[in-house]
């Protein structure tokens, strides 16, 4: 049942992506932020109880009705699983705005190609973490390295670390847990929106979050949930394109105290993967200045490098799904 519920949610996706903003999200949304509203007197300890919360009540109340249609009808818990990961889930978005973007690059227009990555960000909810700014001054190699960086941390977030949590928890509880810290992190751990903050954006360069005392809970739990994921994730990226590099960079990345963030794994590994140099500025000086200096002599990031990175995120897609169905089949012959 998991996977065809998985597979029909892709399916539903690519014809009909939901937005970013629709009602039931939005309705999630205010749930959390009333809480905050409710809770929040500047100490650390209160977000964990406004964490708890939010969990709780709508974990509670998706396990509640996910058994009530299991009672009623197979089929009725099975369509419950659909609507649930239709709600988290999704990545169409990102392969509409590359082939907005390689358009526009392919006509020698800079200026179209960097709107269509601000007006990607700005569609993108801003509770989850890692949201990206480009200088006004941002060159070819910025936008299409960013570009490829935050597609990887889409799918990622999107599809890889739903997906795993939805093969290892019971139910559709999974990926509604992840999806739900993923908000109480971004909505309770950024003090300000990185494009409002005084000074402007490096070029190409995605803004570091503010962290609030109230968030650091959600935060702290984020990274809990998303440390097995996120290296899962990494490891796919080793498999689908260049091993070898991959697990190269990967070590670079541990030996060099960058490979705890999100951010910083997933690049290093999809550099390695693809042989291109993803890092931006700042994270290749974090990867110089280590006690244990690590250099990724990677190519340049070019127009055509969107291809490159698209085929690493297609292919990263197709492991997970045969890997998926695999596992499904194993447990309905063993049964």
């Amino acid at each position: 049942m998991g996977f065809f519920a998985f597979f029909v949610v892709l399916l539903l996706d690519l014809a009909r992506p939901l937005a970013a903003d629709n009602r039931l999200r939005a309705q999630l949304g205010g749930l959390i932020d009333l809480v905050r509203s409710s809770t929040d007197a500047g100490q650390a300890q209160q977000g964990w109880i406004g964490w708890a919360i939010v969990a709780i009540s709508v974990c509670g109340v998706t396990l509640a009705v996910e058994w009530l249609a299991g009672a009623i009808h197979p089929t009725l818990e099975w369509l419950f699983h659909v609507a649930v990961l239709y709600l988290v889930i999704g990545f169409r978005q990102t392969a509409v705005v590359f082939t907005e973007m390689q358009v526009a690059l392919a006509l020698d227009d800079t200026n179209g190609a960097r709107r269509v990555f601000d007006r990607w960000q700005a569609s993108v909810v801003s509770a989850r973490p890692g949201r990206a700014v480009l200088a006004p001054d941002a060159s070819i190699e910025d936008v299409c390295r960013e570009s490829i960086v935050q597609a990887l941390l889409n799918l990622h977030r999107g599809i890889c670390a739903p997906l795993f949590w939805y093969l290892l928890l019971p139910g559709v509880l999974g990926p509604l847990l992840y999806w739900l810290v993923a908000e109480m992190a971004g909505r309770w751990g950024h003090s300000a929106p990185a494009a409002e903050t005084s000074q402007p954006p490096e070029a190409g360069l995605a803004q570091a979050p503010v962290f609030t005392r109230y968030g650091e809970a959600a935060v702290q739990l984020y990274r809990w949930i998303d440390w097995l994921p996120l290296r899962v994730t990494a490891a796919g990226f080793a498999v689908a394109g260049n091993f070898d590099d991959a697990v190269y960079c990967w070590r670079g990345a541990v030996s060099s105290g960058t490979a705890s963030d999100q951010r910083g794994l997933l690049t290093a590994a999809a550099s390695g993967a693809t042989g291109l140099r993803l890092a931006d500025a700042s994270l290749e000086a974090r990867w110089a200045s280590a006690p244990q200096p690590f250099d990724w002599p990677g190519k340049p990031v070019e127009t055509g490098s969107l291809r490159l990175g698209m085929r690493l995120i297609y292919r990263s897609m197709l492991l997970w799904l045969g890997s998926f169905a695999l596992l499904g089949l194993a447990s309905w012959l063993g049964r």
